[in-house]
């Protein structure tokens, strides 16, 4: 019986598209490269089978037999041939990345001039790549690029001049560094505080990384920045994320001075690392809205707004990632921007990759119309998203936000029935998806108590004399730390107080 052929060899040649796959093909053709026929040919045989590998005849007799044409079968051999193929396939998409790498390929040459003694070419071209890197957009990246380049330099002056190499060039070196560490510090301290990332289990390690950080912040705030953007939108927003739990901080200073920065930014900053920033200034905004302080939802749709028209949300051409266009529209309609949401969804639809364009708009226009109070006609591009599939197993948030604007459907409707079983089935993805560590306890304690509340409303809207304790049960809204679409149950229970009191 034959072998089926196996081995790395495959499993990461399987992720090549068949363009890349006959690019290797001329990459081991060239003599430069590769002079053994024998592997050219297993090439060919693994072309005549990409990418799945899958085929009866894609086996290692098969396979020897092209390559070691009337000779016996050895396995040893063949083995041989993969791991030599293997090598070569390693090296070329080592050579593909490196392509694509304009940075490493400069530092390449620029090591290849210091090791042949060209010094004059090798200061003109550190003098060309140093004002190239001063014109990009400034970023983490272009600030340890710009320190680099300048170690280099550094480097290369005290191997030709030992001491007598300019002091400046240190200083100015040293200054690079800085400026990269810090604002690479403060990213990761950022990412840290939005997550809710505890640096270790240890408690003395968490005090040293509270301790370090106090005087990092404490050490900036005497500092001049504004020649270091990148530096100066981490540290104050780090300060509005960490002044939450420190009383050294003050937010609304530090937001206040992100704001105006982030504006100043724009075209100075890189748009990827002003999405990042602004990304989590929403965030924060966010937390800040679901504590009860609703001047931030003007907040949210600000930095949405603003990043929208500069083009920071879009990556190759879309809206990244593809949630944004959906926050938008739900931060919107809650702000009555009626107008505003339908020219939105209809001028940049195109703006969302076509994988989730269909889905996300349907769902936007479903929103649209349940604000506008046509039910009926958010009820039926609710079934158009059903038929799309709502990703229950793949994405519960998006589940989760689908059906919960679906209750409330059913429940302006007065489609009790209906409701009841949407909230029952709802109840069991819950605990499914907690019982299997597939969501955050915030997420399941937020939609439980919704569905819980929206089930005890149901039954007081649904019965003449069920209408009493509104009162309370509006306060036990309001006063719970996790709710979903908290102002709504809070609008249906004052709307059911009205009618109980015949007004």
């Amino acid at each position: 019986m034959e072998e089926q052929l196996r081995g790395k060899l495959f499993e990461i040649s399987k992720s090549l598209s068949i363009k890349e796959l006959r690019r290797f093909g001329d990459f081991i053709s060239s003599p430069f490269f590769n002079k053994k026929e024998k592997l050219v040919k297993l090439h060919s045989f693994m072309l005549k089978y990409h990418p799945h590998y899958a085929h009866p005849h894609f086996t290692c007799q098969r396979a020897f037999a092209v390559i070691f044409p009337n000779e016996r079968f050895t396995k040893s051999r063949l083995h041989t041939c993969n791991s030599e193929l293997l090598a070569l396939l390693a090296r070329f998409l080592s050579i593909e990345a490196l392509e694509q790498d304009d940075s490493l390929q400069t530092k390449l040459y620029l090591r290849a001039l210091n090791q042949k003694r060209l010094d004059e070419q090798h200061r003109r071209q550190m003098n060309k790549t140093e004002t190239l890197l001063s014109q990009r957009p400034q970023s983490v990246d272009q600030y340890y690029e710009c320190y680099e380049f300048s170690r280099l330099r550094y480097g290369f002056e005290i191997n030709r001049r030992g001491r007598i190499a300019k002091t400046e060039l240190l200083l100015r070196t040293i200054e690079k560094l800085d400026t990269y560490f810090l604002a690479d510090r403060l990213r990761f301290a950022c990412t840290q505080l939005n997550r809710k990332v505890a640096i270790a289990d240890d408690n003395f390690a968490q005090k040293n990384e509270q301790r370090f950080l106090q005087q990092l912040i404490h050490y900036l705030d005497e500092r001049k920045l504004d020649h270091v953007p990148v530096l100066k939108l981490y540290f104050h927003l780090y300060g509005i994320l960490a002044g939450l739990a420190r009383e050294d901080l003050d937010p609304t200073k530090h937001y206040a001075i992100l704001k105006s920065t982030f504006v100043e930014s724009i075209g100075i900053v890189s748009k990827a690392e002003l999405r990042q920033i602004g990304t989590a200034a929403i965030s924060y905004c966010n937390q800040q809205n679901s504590g009860g302080n609703k001047t931030f939802l003007a907040e949210i749709f600000f930095w949405y707004e603003l990043m929208l028209e500069n083009e920071v949300l879009l990556v190759n051409g879309y809206i990244a990632p593809s949630q944004h266009f959906q926050n938008m529209v739900i931060v919107a309609l809650k702000l009555d921007k009626i107008a505003w949401t339908e020219r939105f969804i209809s001028e940049r639809r195109d703006s969302l990759a076509p994988l989730h364009r269909e889905r996300i708009v349907t769902f936007c226009l479903a929103s649209l119309r349940f604000h506008k109070g046509e039910y009926d006609a958010a009820d039926n591009l609710l079934a158009e998203l059903y038929k799309l599939g709502l990703g229950e197993g793949k994405d519960n948030i998006r589940h989760l936000v689908h059906e919960r604007l679906h209750a409330k459907v059913l429940y302006e409707q007065g489609r009790f029935v209906q409701l009841s079983d949407l909230v029952k089935r709802n109840i069991i993805y819950l605990k499914r998806q907690k019982s299997q560590s597939r969501m955050a306890e915030a997420t399941y304690t937020g939609n439980q108590n919704f569905l819980k509340l929206l089930a005890r409303l149901q039954k007081k809207a649904s019965s003449p004399s069920g209408k009493g304790k509104l009162g309370l049960m509006k306060e036990e809204v309001q006063k719970l730390n996790y709710v979903n679409d908290r102002e709504w149950l809070i609008e249906k229970i004052q709307e059911l107080s009205r009618i109980s009191l015949g007004l």
